[in-house]
């Protein structure tokens, strides 16, 4: 096309070329800006989230550097002289609590390595080490040094009181109870999910290092904390429901083999001991 004749052809031509002109930009930001958008939406926003509609649900004491953001339905609380949070505050958000137990249970918990414990699970060795994926009907004690490699779900409670408790890609999981970690050094990547209760972390030194931790309440009490959310789990966690069903079907993305029990008539592995 002839620009030059366009110009020169009047008050109409001048129409055209401002509308080909807008025409182009249109349809060259159009599919950015709708994948940018896709992608937003698809990926879980908080390294921090409490459910719970009460005054302090997630509670902070202590010296902490948060990146990412922090979400409650009820309000945060801070006490400490150096508490810095790179990353927005929402307060009475009014969200629900995200359920994912079966996306969990099919990436982590569905293959012939899980082993499994039908009651109370107690660590009680100087070093323990999980690298197997975990699950317990009831609630899970550990102590000493804890090496976490592998997910771990428990039915109830989870209380981890370590000299240190390394974990990497982990999965802290409870269906039901609490997440309590109390110790002197912890040091945690991936995922503290307890939907129905509260995760409390009492340490001298903490590092969450991309880490997202999701809970009805929220407790940090340590002497330093860096947290740092976690682009990994974002995207395994979502922000879709399993209640909700507009999320896309995208297929099993577990382990085609069931879950399978320790032989011999055994529940579980040397590695602890069962109540």
């Amino acid at each position: 096309m002839n620009f030059t004749c366009l110009l020169v052809g009047g008050r109409n031509s001048k129409r055209l070329l401002a509308g080909i002109i807008a025409l182009v930009m249109m349809v060259t930001t159009f599919p950015a800006t709708a994948v940018t958008a896709m992608e937003t939406r698809e990926k879980y926003p908080y390294t921090l989230f409490a459910a719970s509609e009460t005054e302090g649900a997630i509670t902070i004491t202590g010296n902490a550097c948060i990146n990412g953001d922090i979400a409650t339905n009820g309000t945060v609380a801070m006490n400490g002289s150096a508490i810095n949070v790179n990353g927005t505050i929402h307060e009475q958000a009014d969200e629900k609590m995200i359920a994912i137990s079966a996306k969990l249970d099919k990436l982590y918990f569905a293959g012939a390595n899980v082993v499994n414990y039908e009651s109370d699970y107690c660590l009680e060795e100087v070093n323990c080490n999980i690298s197997r994926p975990t699950v317990v009907k009831g609630n899970m004690n550990a102590g000493g040094n804890v090496n976490l490699n592998a997910p771990v779900k428990v039915s109830g409670d989870i209380s981890v009181t370590p000299d240190s408790l390394n974990g990497n890609n982990a999965v802290l999981y409870s269906e039901n109870g609490d997440i309590h970690i109390s110790g002197m050094y912890v040091n945690l990547t991936g995922l503290i999910y307890a939907p129905k209760g509260e995760v409390c972390i009492k340490a001298q030194n903490v590092n969450l290092n991309n880490v997202i931790v999701i809970a009805d309440r929220i407790a940090l009490e340590t002497g330093n904390a860096n947290i740092n959310y976690s682009q990994n789990m974002e995207e395994i966690i979502g922000v879709y429901s399993e209640e909700d069903t507009t999320e896309p079907d995208e297929g099993t993305t577990g382990s085609d083999e069931g879950t399978t029990k320790p032989e011999d008539g055994t529940t579980g592995s040397d590695e602890g001991t069962t109540k």
